[in-house]
């Protein structure tokens, strides 16, 4: 199923590979937090998968959303499922876009690039502009981290007044991970 959802993202992004360093991954982990006066909200998944064309600078991340885990309770990830992410109408959430820094001389250090791309959760697009780290190991991955913020209102996730001291406006993202 994943080599699937692999090979559909590839066709998304209709990149030559021939004579070109694609560069992939599986094992992104991503971990949310939602960091509100009565409640801390923590989930986390590691089913994300990510490409990145090196001489185009151009990647692409995508997760499930029904993958994250933990939450506070069992029906408090139904609600997140089914109240405001809505999960069955819009089942992933997408990061594409560019790298704007040069990474063709990455080392064993963390370096610290800027991304831009569009973020698509909930079915809205919304274009950002991220820091992270990047590195090359010794054995050739490019490792990557970064934390950055969702505001639901850029992607129209509605929090009923009931519950608002409970979920967070702005959502706290921390992403890591690495490509062969």
């Amino acid at each position: 199923m994943r080599k699937f959802v692999l090979i559909s993202i590839l066709s998304t992004l209709s990149i030559a590979v021939h004579g070109q360093e694609l560069m992939r991954s599986d094992d992104v982990y991503i971990h949310m937090k939602s960091d509100a006066p009565l409640e801390v909200i923590e989930a986390e998944s590691s089913e994300c998968l990510g490409i990145m064309e090196i001489e185009r600078s151009s990647f692409l991340f995508k997760v499930k959303i029904r993958s994250f885990e933990g939450f506070n309770s069992p029906l408090q990830r139904e609600h997140f499922n089914e109240n405001y992410m809505e999960s069955d109408r819009f089942p992933d959430a997408l990061f594409k876009g560019f790298i704007l820094s040069d990474i063709g001389n990455l080392d064993s250090t963390w370096n610290s690039i800027q991304v831009k791309g569009t973020l698509s959760v909930h079915g809205v697009d919304k274009e950002r502009v991220l820091d992270i780290e990047m590195r090359r190991t010794a054995d050739d991955l490019i490792e990557f981290r970064g934390t950055f913020e969702v505001r639901l209102d850029d992607h129209d996730i509605s929090v009923p007044r009931i519950v608002y001291q409970k979920i967070a406006e702005v959502i706290s993202i921390t992403v890591r991970g690495s490509l062969q």
